[in-house]
């Protein structure tokens, strides 16, 4: 029998429960705290309207050229309703001013201009130019901006844009906390934590002469005894109290007051993350005695607050009785992104956050790393690696919408809460050459405000953000229509030589043959193979060399006869299946290039007569169309006891192996032999990958070997690193004709005919990669054309500015992961 209290204990912790889940059941209702006012006509703009983004004028005579634009390095955003302004520094170390205007208002004149730019140098150190400006904090109540330059701490004055004072730290400044008057700037550099005190002069200290004047000494004339705090503000000495760093890293502090909406400097919690596995917390009243630590596991690169407490069940337990406000903190967790949310506490004047009780989405929140985070409204929105902005609810895991910074167009893609419904929430960003991302996103005005704006900062420019089918500016768009206005005569000029680009460009891939498939390429290699070689072998060997000089191509000759396949040494016949009767008819045009009839027989629809009438089948269809194509019982059958050649990109042998198997085989089974050769096979430069499960001396394999050695090289490789070479070998035709044609579009520019300048590119990237191919390094190569002082040195060093390696080398990543889910469509 169980005790009366024991029962009534029970029904109490029903009851708890049961209050519990109503609680989270209103919550997803109304996302709303019981105290807080919200416009329910702006949430549901901001949740449903359609997104614009509006950029800022970019500023002009950078350090890129007399003519070029200078880069923003940073964002902050000051000002109240209705005059809202953005402060950042440049590339030249000056700052610039936008004014910015408000989406309530109609469009103004100045909105997305510049109001104010400073002279350049005004935030370089020592006359050194080029140092990276760290972060950007703005004081609205006194109208002045921070900026961290490399070891300096810079104060702004935005009425006069003048330097009014100057830090300067042992180590380079990394972050600090939003300027919230009065409490004063935290500083992070890379192995410290510094409380910058603005009321300190920066710029002077007291000379010897004014000792006597001293206001903390104790006697007269001056004599040497400690000094107090009050003569370290007046002397401008920097208090020694800093909090030393076990790792380097810090990216984002956040200063949290001890309640919601306090404004006592004295009190409160310092928050601090980086490249260090938790959260550093400090009280103001004890700096730089550390507080305590926070476990996250992760790398935060971005900290806010939300002046309520938490709505995720595992918080459900705080008393109402007690002050609580939720710690954001984004970053990534092995590879993926992180959103993190922490309880805070405030009792008495004491404050406590923990990883108790603490919610981390590490799953849905993004396959990258987050960069940035604020509170919006009811929301919370975040940005990522990939380019993508995404509000979520106050809970950090329920999606409201999705939108992805290089959109072409305004988006109206919100989020429904049910599963499998992904593909709705993405924007595309067809239209788009850019591929930016939202290194920091700030609200502009309120952060309560439901349908306020938001200020986008991309490394190189800014927007502003806007629930608004249209953009309220867009001085991009205007900047150029005003330099198309100016070239005039130039730009007809421009029009005229690309319209004759794209016509040379046509009559250069219909004349060699590069509209078809990979397949038809194949093919046409094959036959010229095949052709030069029944020349050469119609004339005697004392003819060799008179047959090179009369402009017969050279090229590899067919490999020794593979064993098992037949008499003759050479194929017989060749039957094309295709599809479509445009592509038979487009098909039978490209082998009207040959000197004589090629044994060639064209079928249309009629797979499994190809197959039957074959000795070995190239399939070479789409991953998704693998089915259609060998599924049938009959193909299979037809295929039993021949040599399958897979040409298809993330197709392996065990997936085509599956499905060849489903039919009984009623015969020997089919060899599957993987490969990836390129476009060059139409020219027999081809250079091919295979991968088997067969022996190196197999007939099979060889002869797989003699077919693409007849059109170029081949490499075999294990089914592992199959993905990255079909990157390397068949992606990269299309990188190098994209380099050389940037080459030539140069060219061009400075007067040389496009037909003359495409010879004279392609032939040098023909002679560079020789070179390679004989023994030297492309280091060896650079460092030979590469003399001091010279021109070409100059070049490389534009290229090194615009991240060519690490662009070319990324590509290459995406291009392989591309190939590797291709398979996923089988």
């Amino acid at each position: 029998m169980r005790s009366g209290s024991n029962k009534k204990a029970d029904w109490t912790s029903q009851n708890v429960n049961h209050d519990r889940v109503r609680a989270r059941a209103l919550a997803d209702w109304d996302p709303s705290y019981p105290s807080e006012r919200v416009d329910w006509y702006g949430e549901y703009i901001a949740r449903h309207a359609p997104i614009s983004v509006s950029w800022l004028e970019q500023p002009n005579g950078g350090i890129n050229g007399r003519n070029g634009r200078r880069e923003i390095r940073g964002l902050g955003v000051t000002g109240k309703h209705p005059e809202q302004f953005v402060v950042a520094p440049l590339d030249d170390e000056s700052v610039c001013v936008w004014d910015i205007g408000t989406s309530n208002d109609p469009k103004q004149v100045s909105d997305g201009k510049i109001k104010a730019c400073s002279k350049p140098g005004i935030l370089s150190a020592d006359n050194r130019k080029g140092d990276r400006i760290g972060a950007v904090s703005v004081d609205k109540f006194h109208n002045k901006a921070y900026f961290a330059v490399a070891k300096g701490l810079y104060e702004v004055d935005l009425q006069t844009l003048q330097q009014t004072s100057t830090e300067k730290y042992h180590s380079t400044i990394t972050a600090f906390s939003d300027f919230t008057y009065p409490t004063p700037l935290t500083v992070g550099t890379t192995s410290t934590v510094h409380i910058h005190d603005p009321r300190q002069p920066r710029n002077g200290r007291l000379s010897e002469q004014t000792l006597g004047d001293r206001l903390d000494m104790a006697s007269f004339p001056a004599v040497s005894h400690t000094q107090n705090d009050f003569w370290k503000i007046l002397s401008g000495e920097r208090s020694c109290q800093y909090a030393a760093l076990c790792h380097p890293g810090t990216l984002s502090i956040l200063n949290l007051p001890s309640s919601p909406g306090g404004v006592d400097p004295t009190t409160g919690m310092i928050f601090v993350a980086g490249h260090y596995p938790g959260i550093l917390a400090y009280d103001r009243r004890t700096f730089p005695k550390l507080a305590t630590t926070i476990h996250s596991g992760a790398r935060l690169s971005s900290l806010a607050s939300i002046p309520h407490p938490p709505i995720f069940p595992r918080c459900e337990s705080i008393s109402p009785s007690i002050d609580a406000q939720t710690l954001i903190a984004c970053g990534d967790y092995k590879g993926k992104g992180s959103l993190e949310l922490y309880p805070v506490q405030h009792y008495k004047g004491a404050s406590t956050c923990s990883s108790n009780g603490a919610y981390k989405n590490r799953v849905s929140a993004s396959r990258s790393r987050l960069l940035s985070i604020t509170p919006h409204g009811t929301r919370l929105v975040f940005s990522d690696c990939e380019g993508d902005l995404k509000w979520v609810e106050r809970d950090g895991h329920s999606q409201v919408r999705r939108w992805n910074i290089n959109a072409s167009t305004a988006s109206v893609s919100t989020i429904a809460d049910q599963p499998g419904q992904s593909n709705m929430f993405m924007t595309s960003n067809i239209g788009s050459d850019r591929n930016d991302v939202a290194r920091k996103v700030a609200t502009v005005g309120d952060p309560a405000d439901e349908k306020g704006e938001l200020a986008i900062w991309t490394g190189e420019r800014i927007g502003i953000l806007t629930f608004r089918p249209k953009p309220r500016f867009d001085y991009e768009r205007e900047m150029e229509k005003t330099e198309e206005e100016q070239e005039g005569e130039l730009y007809g000029t421009r029009m005229r030589r690309a319209l004759e680009r794209q016509a040379d460009e046509i009559r250069f891939i219909t004349g060699w043959g590069l509209r078809g498939t990979l397949g038809t390429a194949i093919l046409c290699g094959l036959l010229t193979s095949l052709e030069e070689t029944r020349i050469s072998r119609s004339r005697s060997e004392d003819h060799d060399v008179q047959t090179s000089k009369a402009g017969l191509k050279e090229g590899p000759a067919p490999g020794p006869k593979p064993d098992g396949y037949g008499e003759h040494p050479l194929p017989n016949q060749f039957i094309a299946c295709v599809r479509t009767p445009e592509s038979a008819e487009r098909l039978r045009k490209e082998l009207l290039s040959f000197r004589r009839p090629v044994p060639v027989t064209i079928l249309n629809g009629e797979n499994v007569r190809g197959v039957q009438a074959a000795d070995s089948v190239l399939l070479g269809c789409q991953p998704q169309d693998l089915e259609s194509c060998i599924a049938s019982p009959a193909v299979s059958r037809a295929l039993s006891g021949k040599v399958l050649i897979s040409i298809l990109a993330g197709v392996t042998i065990p997936q085509i192996e599956a499905i060849l198997s489903r039919e009984p085989a009623l015969g020997p089974k089919t060899t599957v032999v993987r490969a990836m050769p390129n476009t060059a096979s139409f020219v027999r430069e081809s250079t091919t990958v295979v991968t088997s499960t067969l022996p190196e001396a197999s007939p099979a394999l060889r002869l797989v070997d003699w077919l693409f050695n007849s059109i170029g090289s081949v490499t075999h490789i294990p089914a592992t690193q199959f993905d990255t070479c079909t990157a390397l070998c068949g992606s990269t035709p299309a990188f190098f004709a994209m380099f050389l044609e940037s080459l030539v579009d140069g060219a061009v520019a400075l007067g040389l005919k496009r037909s003359e300048a495409q010879i004279m590119a392609a032939k040098t990237m023909k002679g560079a990669a020789t070179l390679i191919l004989d023994g030297e390094t492309p280091e060896m190569v650079r460092h030979k054309v590469a003399t001091p002082g010279g021109s070409t040195i100059q070049g490389l060093l534009k290229m090194e500015r615009g991240a060519m390696r690490a662009t070319v080398a990324d590509a290459l990543i995406r291009c392989t992961a591309a190939a590797r889910g291709l398979g996923d469509t089988v």
